[in-house]
This record gives C-alpha cells, structure tokens and sequence, in this order.
C-alpha cells in the first residue's frame, strides 16, 4: 500500500506538486536488503481532466534528483551532483505536444548513512573519499542489484498499477536514469523485459561482463527501444 505525505498533483494547467510516498515496504526479509525511501510520482496535464484514460509508465532512478527546487528536488544521494528539473522539462514538453503524456514515478536512491554506506577518511581537514556507497550495489549487476530490480517490479509497480490508471503491459513500461542509474534502467528490461520493455540510459555504466552477456545473447524484447548517450557540456554546446 503506498501512504501519501505530501500534496496531491493537479497536472500542469494549474500550480503543480508532484505526489511524494513512502514507497511500499518489501517482503519482511528482504527489508535490510532493500531499507525503505520515497518516491514521487507525476501525473501528466489532463489525468484528472480525463478519468477513462490510461497512460503509458516511466520509471526513473534518483529520484530526490529529478524535481526542481520548487517541488522537493535534492542533489544529494544521487550520481549526477546536479538536479534535473525533469518535471519542469516533462510539463514543457507534454504541453508544446513534442512527447505523448505518461505517468512518471521517481525512486529516490539510499544516500550517505546506510548500512554498506563506507568511507575513507583521508584528514581532519579533507572530505572522505566514498569507498562503498548502498546506491552502487543496488543499481549494480550484481545479487543485491537484481534484489533492487526485483523489489520495484514485484512490489512498487502493482502498488503504481493499483492505485494510478497505468497501462501496465510492458511495451508501455519504461525505466530510465543516469550513470549507475543509466545502468538500472537497462538492467530492468534486460533482466525483467515481463515487467520493462524499454529504457534510456544517461552516461550508463557498462562494465565488461554484462556488455559480453548482451552480445552473446540478445534477449531484450523484439518490441523493445533503447536510447543510450554518454557525455555532457561542452564550451560550445550545452545540453538542452
């Protein structure tokens, strides 16, 4: 069941807020493995306006990284350093028609402070240097990873599918993030193309192992779409 702690989403016509959770706990032995967080979910302009209508489902990692000032958005605890303001861009886009209106529900990642969460102090006077961070291991191809992935398709999407009018097939399921999030968001529809048909991966995290498990057996979806880039501003160019 998912407990709402925040103001309810009015879609963009109006001053928006974005719907923030607690996230549904998973199974009683799984919880150390994967502690709980919030998650926000933003619902496209219209939802409200057209109550027979469904919509396709984004699943986007670091989450507190996504929203703007304005909504809650946080740069810590995620890869990047930097917020994306992707509900602003979302509203932007959805009302000048350039993108078809979907649900998007963001998972914040576990930050600083977490067990597996280690440091190496270098001196009174310098930061730690992160040895170990919880968010590597979950977004990772690894056995807590596949935990991770488990846990939002088996226990976070029905509690989404239930409570918002998704389409909840996977051909109209996506996952996206950035760098090891970027890594996520493949793992999700290459591990579980039942639950994820299509994912965007920003600057991904592709180590050696997996990028010869995907030449060597193609198993994504046929109906499956992926967008991967890697890099960032230059001096002359600046990412939209």
């Amino acid at each position: 069941m998912l407990s709402c702690s925040c103001t309810l989403v009015l879609g963009f016509q109006a001053p928006a807020k974005t719907m923030t959770f607690d996230a549904p706990a998973p199974a009683l032995f799984d919880r150390a493995l994967v502690p709980g967080r919030s998650i926000h979910v933003w619902l496209p302009p219209g939802y409200h306006q057209q109550p027979r209508r469904r919509y396709p489902t984004l699943y986007v990692h670091d989450g507190q990284c996504c929203l703007s000032n304005d909504e809650g958005g946080s740069s810590g605890g995620g890869g990047e350093g930097s917020r994306w303001d992707l509900n602003c861009a979302l509203s932007r886009l959805v009302t000048a028609g350039e993108i078809s209106p979907a649900i998007v529900v963001m998972l914040d990642s576990c930050g600083g402070g977490h067990l597996l969460d280690m440091d190496l102090p270098l001196g009174p006077e310098m930061p730690p240097v992160p040895l170990l961070r919880r968010r590597w291991l979950e977004y990772g191809d690894n056995p807590l990873g596949r935990k991770y992935i488990g846990y939002v398709c088996d226990v976070v999407k029905p509690a989404i599918d239930a409570k918002f009018r998704t389409l909840p097939s996977p051909e109209h399921t996506s996952a996206m993030g950035s760098s090891m999030g970027g890594l996520c968001a493949f793992l999700s529809a290459w591990r579980r193309p039942d639950v994820f048909a299509h994912a965007a991966c920003l600057s991904p995290v592709f180590q050696l192992p997996l990028i010869t498990e995907v030449a060597l057996r193609k198993r994504l979806r046929p109906d499956a779409r992926l967008y991967i880039d890697n890099g960032g501003d230059t001096d002359s160019r600046k990412v939209p």
